[in-house]
């Protein structure tokens, strides 16, 4: 409403198009259709974090594909650590995501079990997270017996976050969707090895075999995949090295003056054609 009134164009950003959850979730559909959709059309541009997503948004709230444009989520390499390839004792497993549904710890507890089982080594997973799933997850484990093993610590923000992606060997990431995966671009400038989904977007930051694994959304797949890293050094170091050197295109630097160019661009054309009405006048 203030952009029209005051002729200002404004930049939409969307980095997921989030499901229903909650009691208040049937709201959402509504949301979408009767506001979201006429904010997004009365855009000058809108930014999206993944090229799966410039079709989705194209397709699902009709906008043409020349309005919207990819520019993905940064890190900044200086935080994360890479320590070395050597596996700690215990081996430490490491998953960073909210606690939902659409995260599938419980398969990732499955397949932690399963890699327990054909892995003659000791190993330990460790989540970080919180979410509307904590006691379903916590009984799981329990259920499983898995107390032991499956350590849950929450939320952890800062150099708290950086060291424990610092500490461990092996990242999973389990999401049945994602938008893009800023947790997958922090494991690998942690020079960790990943293990994920194949999934949309996720296919966008992971080249199969080079930069991490690709599997399919099964327990034994997911833990196929990590016994095979783990008695695997020379892949291992293989997807850490690539990973590290992927991750320099996602540097925070190159991110904003991308951002930088956007909005400049918009407010040097804003300002040309508030420039040529006024000289017709």
């Amino acid at each position: 409403m203030i952009s029209k009134i005051r002729k200002i164009p404004y930049i939409a950003h969307i980095h997921a198009d989030v499901e229903p959850s909650g009691i208040m979730g049937f709201l959402l559909p509504f949301y979408k259709k009767l506001f979201l959709q006429g904010i997004l059309n009365n855009s000058s541009k809108i930014v999206v974090p993944s090229k799966d997503y410039i079709d989705l948004i194209s397709k699902k709230y009709k906008i043409s594909k020349t309005k919207i444009c990819e520019i993905s989520n940064g890190v900044d390499p200086k935080y994360f650590k890479f320590k070395s390839i050597k596996l700690h004792s215990p081996i430490r497993l490491l998953s960073v995501c909210r606690l939902s549904k659409s995260k599938n710890i419980p398969l990732l507890i499955q397949a932690f079990k399963l890699v327990i089982e054909k892995n003659n080594r000791d190993v330990e997973l460790h989540i970080v997270g919180e979410g509307e799933e904590k006691n379903k997850i916590f009984n799981l484990i329990k259920k499983e017996k898995l107390e032991k093993k499956v350590i849950l610590h929450g939320s952890l923000w800062g150099k708290d976050l950086y060291n424990i992606y610092a500490n461990s060997d092996i990242f999973i990431l389990t999401s049945g969707y994602e938008s893009f995966g800023l947790v997958l671009i922090e494991a690998m400038a942690s020079g960790l090895p990943v293990v994920v989904s194949n999934i949309t977007s996720i296919k966008n930051i992971i080249d199969n075999g080079v930069t991490g694994l690709l599997v399919k959304l099964t327990p034994d797949d997911f833990a196929k995949a990590i016994v095979k890293l783990l008695s695997n050094s020379q892949l291992r170091e293989k997807l850490i090295e690539n990973g590290l050197k992927e991750i320099k295109k996602y540097d925070w630097n190159k991110i904003v003056q991308k951002f930088e160019y956007l909005y400049t661009g918009l407010m040097n054309e804003n300002i040309k054609s508030s420039n040529t009405k006024k000289s017709k006048v």
